[in-house]
């Protein structure tokens, strides 16, 4: 896909996992589970122990860049509870600075009121939904840019941001939240155009890579959270081609969708059809006839008639060319 940082979840990872990312190149963020709510002593006790091992057992894997000490456990608690928040947060902090003075420290907050603990930590890390659990599309960048100007030299990254999506549902008009691809999509080219137009943002994550099992789920999967870029069963959404499109160096090109074929209409109308690609031209073909080229804005007005309507899309960069090709069934109503 051309992604090159990985913030892991929220434990101490197998060995394994630190070996693929050494050996890939990748930028790694690994935490411990503090997650949610924070516990008085015993708590603490135990919240040191797993920061201790995890620094003292991964610190010679190239890969980590970020150790992270806590992820959104400022929620709708008692006002009391922020105090111990940012005392394991100051405690956590020493001891990793003690163990690895090298490595930059993070955490990940969403919301508003957690100012006492980011002063412990290097880089603040958002998790941010808006347009999914609450706000529009286009209140992120007004976010981002409300906390730029509060703390102009801290370093921020994206920790979080994503929307659910069942692999395979489709559909014309999308609607907030409907668990479509299409409503998916609209939410990561908003919040990635956001992203990019603002150079000072030092990185981002998507949530998350796969679906995975959740029991307090209820999207049209129940007990599974869809944010996956990729299914369950690692299968790809349409979402993780257009990061592709966004991401990878290496030629792509890919229609939009592989997993819708099966199509209804009028006689003749014209439904729109995308196409991925990060290639200097694009050209789509209907049935062996060209739709014309295009080098930006990937999008054509297909007139689909009744039965098989074979789509070809050649992509051109530098002297090298590539295709992709489906078959949409259409059904005229």
């Amino acid at each position: 896909m051309g992604a090159n940082f990985v913030r892991l979840a929220h434990y101490q990872q197998d060995p394994y996992v630190l070996q693929l990312c050494d050996s890939l190149g990748f930028l790694v963020w690994e935490e411990i589970p503090v997650v949610s709510s924070v516990g008085r002593e015993k708590f603490k006790e135990n919240a040191k122990n797993m920061l201790y091992e995890m620094i003292t057992q991964h610190f010679n894997h190239p890969s980590v860049i970020l150790w992270g000490l806590m992820n959104e456990t400022i929620r709708s608690q008692p006002n009391d509870d922020l105090v111990h928040n940012a005392v394991l947060c100051k405690e956590l902090s020493i001891l990793a600075r003690e163990l690895d003075p090298s490595r930059l420290l993070t955490q990940a907050q969403m919301k508003n009121r957690g100012e006492d603990l980011f002063k412990y930590t290097d880089v603040r890390g958002w998790n941010k939904y808006f347009g999914w659990y609450y706000g529009t599309f286009h209140d992120f960048g007004d976010f981002l840019d409300e906390q730029k100007k509060m703390n102009p030299d801290q370093p921020y990254l994206i920790s979080e941001y994503g929307a659910g999506s069942k692999r395979g549902y489709h559909v014309e008009n999308p609607t907030f939240p409907d668990f479509s691809e299409e409503w998916s999509l609209m939410f990561h080219k908003a919040h990635w155009e956001q992203i990019k137009q603002r150079k000072w943002i030092a990185g981002s994550a998507v949530w998350n890579m796969f679906d995975f099992g959740s029991d307090e789920k209820a999207g049209n999967i129940p007990h599974i959270n869809q944010k996956g870029l990729v299914s369950f069963d690692r299968k790809p959404k349409d979402v993780y081609y257009f990061y592709k499109s966004q991401w990878t160096d290496d030629p792509m090109v890919y229609i939009v969708s592989h997993t819708w074929l099966d199509r209804n209409g009028a006689r003749g109308e014209k439904k729109n059809i995308e196409v991925f690609s990060n290639c200097e031209s694009v050209e789509l073909f209907l049935n062996g006839e060209s739709l014309g080229i295009k080098t930006d804005d990937y999008i054509w007005q297909v007139p689909f008639e009744e039965g098989e309507n074979y789509l070809k899309a050649i992509a051109n960069k530098n002297v090298n060319s590539i295709a992709d090709e489906i078959i949409i069934n259409y059904t005229v109503q």
